[in-house]
């Protein structure tokens, strides 16, 4: 396990580079950092918030090809990966913060996931929203996080005390998990697409949680131990071996996932 250093304040978010090697995680100060995931150094360093305004950056997400970076809470901006200038700025058009941005792996789509219950579908060509998706009032606390199936056609979703798996071509929810031993914060599935991992602040709010789910069955697999106060992100690496983990803590822990029995 690695711990990468640098952030001064709370750790929200992190995000693998489609080819492993690098690592962006955003943090409460407004910035994104953009680590050497093997060496653990700082790449580079990004203000994600409009000038004069500190805003915590809860959510950001590499382009599937990695050439571009969404970042976001209340807009979303798309930055060029090579130069690290920031190409588009987006309103969101939710009633709250976004919680959660995330590419689809076809790179046309992006999904956002609001405390507001909705999440909407985004063409990041036309800049649209394609799809609007409603949560039940009462029933999940709002979106949180989200997270596209590998195959592109299901959507996770995080609602604090349950984890909701949609369709995306029909709207419609297809699968709820129980989540009240977590208060999920994220969400990713494996490349696989047959597991889920989960991140949240534990029973009572009491340390770092994550948990790994069996999609298909609706259990839980397994449980991780390591951090000492929310985890605000977690992710898988893409060859599945190792997960990512942010958290409140200030820390960004990379887990050996072989070693575990799933």
């Amino acid at each position: 396990m690695k711990t990468l250093t640098g952030h001064k304040e709370r750790v929200y978010c992190v995000r693998w580079h489609p080819d492993g090697t690098r690592l962006a995680s955003g943090c409460e100060d407004g910035t994104i950092k953009i680590w050497d995931a093997m060496e653990g150094m700082c790449l580079t360093t990004l203000t994600g918030s409009a000038e004069g305004i500190t805003l915590g950056i809860l959510s950001v997400d590499w382009h599937p090809d990695g050439i571009y970076l969404a970042s976001g809470r209340f807009e979303v901006k798309i930055w060029n990966t090579d130069t690290w200038a920031c190409l588009l700025t987006l309103p969101a058009n939710h009633s709250s913060a976004v919680q959660s941005w995330r590419w689809c792996p076809d790179g046309t789509r992006l999904a956002s996931g609001t405390l507001d219950n909705t999440i909407k579908i985004w063409d990041t060509v036309k800049r649209t929203c394609l799809a609007t998706l409603s949560v039940l009032n009462g029933e999940g606390d709002g979106v949180v996080c989200v997270d596209w199936h590998p195959d592109g056609t299901r959507l996770a979703s995080g609602h604090r005390r349950l984890i909701k798996i949609w369709d995306t071509i029909k709207g419609t929810c297809m699968a709820t998990l129980s989540g009240d031993s977590l208060g999920t914060r994220s969400v990713h599935w494996h490349p696989d697409g047959t597991r889920l991992a989960a991140g949240g602040d534990g029973t009572g709010g009491t340390g770092g949680a994550i948990e790994i789910w069996d999609a298909n069955k609706g259990t839980c697999l397994s449980k991780l131990a390591g951090h000492t106060n929310c985890v605000h992100s977690v992710q898988w690496h893409r060859d599945g071996t190792r997960l990512a983990s942010g958290s409140q803590d200030t820390s960004v822990k990379i887990w050996q996932t072989m070693t575990l029995d799933l």
